[in-house]
């Protein structure tokens, strides 16, 4: 096999050179086998310099109707290209199962939400009104011991009245030692006399050292309240009054911070709540996207868009549209442009006001007039994808006259005049 390459390989050299030696011989001979080319006679006159490039007619001024769904969606319906249509009238209609779908999840998130949060709610206002009672209940406790403290203090209070009743219990002990010293005294005649036993005249003078043991502890509990009971009080009351206000101080402290934390759970759960609320209602408004209405009458014309090889690509239904395409526009009256792609070695030439001459494929043999209104400041990002070593520039062409038959998509020929020079060679 090797062998039988190798020879043809040797035979087709042999061949190259055979014919190359045949030519060389013919050119010895001085006999070619080639006419002669006829020249160009060099001469004066207008000469134009110019930029042919094709484009697209568009109207200057249309309503757009564009893919607002997030990500991308599928076309389920499509109006036919060039029905004239009325305001409101349904154009397009757009996949929306899946945003249906998340809708109904959406709900339940929302009804979860509304939930937690009159929980959280209920909880606050629980807690306000614990808070309330609780301040309340320290209040009075302060106020009661406030009381207990004037009272105490006060003209003919408390303290008058302890001290009056130690006196008063001093005054009877000594009535009752008087009473039992006369009633011993007379037992004492009568048991002289042999009218009474021994036994009653010991009672008697039981009675007697009771009573003055009774007077003697009067005594003493009035002296250890002049001394010791008087300021021990004051203490006791005055300390009851800063440990209640210590109290209030605390439960309001409490409480305040019981607060905060129940505020807090609720604005999170309002907060949360109302995310949800804002998710359900941008669903509801992508569902309500997926229908596309007219926005004014008048002629529907397909929104095209240059795919990664450079074609135009026109909606359908069952293809896949993106974020922000448009799918349809409706020409407004005002005129028509000529939508052109330029290479980038013509921009050079290329400028905003040049005149131009324009004829449309579907209008053989008219000519019609516009100038450049627009220039790319940038290329065309489509024209990367198809070829990655051109760079086109979109150019806008607006054409001088308004002619009923164009439509928006016919493909054109443009011819940019770039300058005519007079009388030259």
């Amino acid at each position: 096999m090797k062998w039988t390459k190798n020879r043809k390989l040797l035979a087709g050299i042999s061949l190259a050179l055979v014919i190359l030696v045949a030519f060389s011989v013919g050119g010895w001979l001085g006999d070619n086998g080639v006419d002669p080319i006829d020249g160009v006679l060099v001469r004066r006159g207008d000469l134009r310099i110019s930029v042919l490039a094709r484009g697209n007619l568009e109207a200057k001024d249309s309503a757009r109707l564009v893919n607002e769904l997030e990500g991308r969606a599928n076309i389920i319906y499509l109006i036919e290209e060039g029905t004239r249509v009325a305001v409101g009238d349904v154009v397009c209609e757009l996949d929306t199962s899946g945003h249906k779908d998340r809708l109904v999840d959406q709900a339940i998130s929302v009804d979860r939400a509304r939930a937690s949060f009159i929980d959280a709610q209920a909880q606050y206002e629980i807690q306000v009104i614990q808070n309330a009672s609780d301040a309340a209940e320290a209040d009075l406790a302060l106020e009661l011991a406030q009381l207990r403290f004037e009272a105490y203090v006060a003209d003919e209070g408390e303290w008058e009245g302890e001290l009056a009743r130690a006196e008063e219990a001093i005054v009877l002990a000594e009535e009752s030692i008087k009473q039992a010293e006369e009633t011993l005294e007379w037992t004492e005649k009568l048991y002289g006399q042999g009218f009474v036993q021994k036994t009653e005249l010991d009672r008697d003078r039981l009675n007697v050292t009771q009573k003055r043991i009774s007077r003697d502890q009067a005594l003493r509990d009035r002296n250890l309240k002049k001394t010791f009971g008087d300021r021990a009080r004051r203490k006791e009351l005055s300390a009851g009054v800063e440990s209640r206000k210590r109290d209030l101080e605390v439960v309001r402290k409490q409480a305040a911070a019981r607060l905060v934390d129940f505020e807090s759970e609720r604005v999170s759960a309002e907060r949360e709540l109302e995310r949800q609320i804002g998710k359900h209602v941008k669903l509801m408004d992508q569902v309500s996207k997926g229908t596309l209405r007219a926005p004014e009458a008048g002629l529907v014309v397909y929104g095209r868009r240059k795919s990664r090889y450079g074609s135009d690509e026109v909606p359908q239904e069952g293809s896949e549209v993106h974020e922000r395409q448009t799918i349809i526009t409706i020409p407004r009256a005002g005129g028509m442009t000529a939508d052109v792609s330029l290479h980038e070695t013509k921009l050079d030439k290329v400028r905003v006001g040049l005149a131009c001459l324009i004829r449309v494929d579907a209008l053989p043999g008219k000519l019609f007039h516009g100038r450049v209104a627009a220039v790319a400041a940038v290329a065309d990002s489509g024209s990367w994808m198809s070829n990655p070593n051109q760079r086109l520039y979109r150019t806008e062409v607006a054409l001088a006259t308004e002619v009923p038959e164009m439509r928006p998509g016919m493909s054109c020929s443009i011819e940019i005049l770039v300058e005519d020079l007079k009388d030259v060679l």
